[in-house]
């Protein structure tokens, strides 16, 4: 918790909360977020209906077929 106690005349309690005051400065941090996504055959499939993708034509098997 960070916690500090002190007993002592008031001129070392004064010197003692200026060092805290100088010492005592946030640590820097860093938010990360992520996903994690299992790519299958039948992905692709609707990672392209999600970018709007039309006028393809597939096989059964899933693969384009040239027009």
């Amino acid at each position: 918790t960070n916690t500090l106690i002190v007993s002592d005349i008031p001129e070392k309690i004064r010197e003692i909360r200026a060092l805290v005051a100088v010492l005592d400065r946030p640590v820097k941090q860093v938010l990360i977020e992520s996903r994690i996504v299992i790519a299958s055959d039948s992905f692709t499939r609707q990672l392209g209906a999600q970018f709007g993708a039309s006028g393809f034509m597939t096989n059964p098997s899933g693969q384009l077929l040239s027009t």
